[in-house]
């Protein structure tokens, strides 16, 4: 609909502030109240001054819809309290009035929760250096105005002042009783709520009672008449009944501040259905996240939670609002502990894999080794463990999971439909066709590919398959360069051909040290092996018995750096089949 500028209107915020919690209320995808002190400070300020303070966008719509939608909407927060009364509360059916029009706050939460808590409300923040289990770290704090402040306009050392006190400051602040009342004399504080919520016919009582002074009274008066009578809340009302459309525009208009990402929409539309949905999540996430601890941690995502909630109970797994109705979000809820489970199971098998966050490109492509464990109730066996590794690289290393990723998603879930649930291999998904003609298979265009990848994620991942029997879970492995890299660096290689009694041109020492840093010169070793290594040539590291037992792709290799290129080309072609075996 083509943008109408009739459509804005206005109300003052004494009518805004009398509506809310009655038929002014917040989305489920609201976040929480998260302005400071200051930010309230200057709002109030502002709306003192006359300053405009921002357009609103309120969704306009009959509370029964609501109700038939199973929709639930979220009331703004009266008393905040950092710790036990920080998250708005859901609102019960029985509040929204029937068939009443009822309006949703799209964009604005936070100026209207401020206003809202400065009229009718308090604040309690916890004091720095207190412990957060301790009440009393806790202050009870009520929004004052200083009746004797001038309305002087804000100097440029007030411009400049992000964290000292300004004019803003001097006029508004929040204060305990016992604060207010250890305040030096020259000030009139007094509540903000005790002036505004006063009638008109109460006002001329309350400039004599509180002024004592024309600029008291002045401000008194100027204060509450910005509340009650200047139409300061100019908003737009949304009337599209689709609430898929809807939480779109929410999430398009509020991406100009803290983005509300698509899996934001997502994740709030399941805890609208599910009471626990978050806190569940939430756990889970912490707990799988920091499984390898916080340097090698995992990097899961609620929108990969939810696409595993969808992808395991066989729905559609785009990440679409209209994709979670309230039917599939309790099959999802019903389900959680098994899906929990899988996922732990999965986590706990990309450990033993040796994968952890730097080392995991797309991290849909967990999703069907779920969906497997989720079938198989965790109980697998070695095999078909071995097949799902080998499923994981190819499809990171192919990057299947790209533009098409619900194509490829829903092609690899219909293949593993066919499969025992209790196992797993990866013939079963030869024949899959995740868009055009990819598949999970290689070309010997593409092992050549590989050949040529570069000390990385991708390299990491291949010798995870060419060193199978690295004891990951236990041991950290690095990718070690078995010539080391530093031999070849200009002095080095100079020196190296003076002993050695060979000899390179420039255009030869330049592709060494491009070939360096590829697939053929890597090997997996264990952390400490590697860090006692160091820049050893590669001929005396090898003259140790235990390195020659375990050294693999290396028969018929020369150990000398003058035979570089052919030692190259051998382990190229000893890797080469091993990876051809099996990636079919």
């Amino acid at each position: 609909m083509p943008y109408q500028e009739d459509r804005y209107q206005s109300m003052t915020i004494w009518d805004a502030a009398r509506r809310i919690n009655k038929n002014l209320f917040l989305p489920v995808i609201q976040r929480k109240f998260v302005w400071s002190d200051r930010q309230i400070v200057r709002l109030m300020d502002s709306i003192l001054r006359g300053y405009p303070i921002g357009t609103f966008l309120f969704w306009k719509v009959k509370s029964a819809e609501l109700k038939q939608e199973g929709y639930p909407v979220y009331g703004f927060i009266q008393n905040f309290h950092e710790r036990d009364n920080s998250q708005n509360s859901r609102t019960a059916d029985a509040d929204l009035m029937r068939d009443a029009d009822v309006w949703i706050v799209l964009d604005g939460q936070q100026r209207l929760a401020a206003m809202y808590l400065a009229l009718y409300g308090s604040i309690c923040r916890k004091e720095k250096k207190k412990w957060r289990k301790n009440d009393r770290a806790f202050v009870e704090r009520e929004l004052y105005f200083d009746l004797r402040s001038a309305q002087w306009e804000p100097s440029e050392e007030d411009e400049d002042d992000t964290d000292g006190e300004n004019a803003a400051d001097r006029r508004f602040r929040f204060f305990s009783e016992g604060e207010v009342k250890a305040q030096p004399d020259g000030a009139q504080w007094r509540k903000v709520k005790d002036i505004v919520n006063v009638t008109s016919l109460e006002l001329e009582d309350a400039k004599k009672t509180w002024g004592q002074d024309p600029v008291a009274e002045q401000n008194i008066e100027s204060l509450w008449k910005r509340f009650h009578e200047d139409a300061v809340i100019s908003y737009f009302e949304v009337k599209e009944k689709r609430k898929g459309e809807v939480l779109d525009i929410f999430v398009r208009i509020n991406s100009g501040g803290t983005v509300l990402s698509r899996g934001d929409l997502l994740f709030s539309t399941i805890v609208a259905y599910w009471e626990k949905g978050r806190e569940k999540i939430d756990k889970l996430l912490k707990e799988v996240n920091q499984a390898n601890g916080a340097e090698d941690g995992f990097k899961f995502s609620s929108d990969l939670i939810i696409r595993s909630c969808l992808y395991v109970l066989d729905m559609p797994v785009a990440l679409k609002v209209g994709n979670l109705t309230l039917d599939r979000v309790k099959r999802i809820e019903e389900n959680w502990d098994r899906i929990e489970e899988a996922v732990r199971d999965t986590v706990g098998m990309l450990r033993e894999m040796g994968f952890c966050g730097k080392n995991i490109l797309s991290y849909n492509a967990v999703c069907p080794m779920i969906y497997v464990l989720y079938r198989a109730g965790g109980r697998l066996d070695k095999n078909s463990r071995a097949e799902l590794k080998r499923y994981f690289v190819i499809a990171q290393v192919k990057g299947i999971f790209g533009a098409s990723t619900n194509t490829a998603l829903s092609a690899i879930r219909e293949a593993l439909k066919k499969c025992p649930e209790k196992r797993f291999s990866m013939e079963s998904l030869r024949d899959v066709r995740i868009s055009g003609d990819q598949k999970l298979t290689c070309t010997e265009e593409e092992l050549d590919q590989m050949m040529e990848y570069t000390i990385g994620p991708k390299t990491y991942l291949l010798l995870t398959l060419l060193y199978p029997e690295a004891k990951y879970g236990s041991i950290e492995f690095h990718q070690d360069h078995m010539h080391p890299r530093a031999a070849f660096e200009e002095d080095r290689l100079k020196e190296a051909q003076q002993q050695g009694g060979f000899s390179l041109s420039e255009e030869q020492q330049r592709r060494w040290r491009e070939m360096r840093d590829t697939l053929p010169n890597l090997q997996m070793l264990a952390g400490r092996e590697n860090e006692s290594k160091q820049d050893r040539p590669l001929k005396e590291w090898m003259r140790i018995e235990e390195n020659r037992v375990n050294a693999k792709y290396v028969k018929g290799v020369s150990w000398e750096l003058a035979d570089f290129e052919q030692f190259m080309e051998k382990r190229r072609e000893q890797m080469k089949a091993e990876l051809r075996r099996l990636f079919f």
